[in-house]
């Protein structure tokens, strides 16, 4: 799901295989944290568990509004990448 959207494999990226630091950039973390938080959101669904409320803050904000299904999970897929990429931007410039 994620290909479709970023230029590089989230698994590949979750399982290291492209090194250490890769974190470190934005565009990498931010995808990672959200498909980590989708992830155990789907395991605590399976659970039984079903959230009352949710709360986020950067990309969990996007996390949070996919946790109670308002959102089809491509869209905040497609959202977690574009918010990391956009953050990005100014690191790259230096700034």
């Amino acid at each position: 799901m994620f290909q479709k959207y970023a230029d590089f494999s989230l698994e590949t990226e979750l399982a290291g295989k492209n090194g250490e630091g890769r974190f470190d950039y934005t565009e990498i973390a931010q995808p990672a944290l959200f498909a980590l938080q989708v992830g155990i959101t789907r395991m605590l669904l399976h659970q039984g568990l079903r959230p009352t409320s949710v709360a986020g803050h950067s990309v969990g904000e996007i996390a949070a509004a996919w946790a109670p299904a308002f959102f089809p999970c491509p869209m905040p897929s497609r959202s977690s990448i574009t918010a990391a990429n956009f953050r990005e931007k100014p690191k790259a410039g230096g700034k």
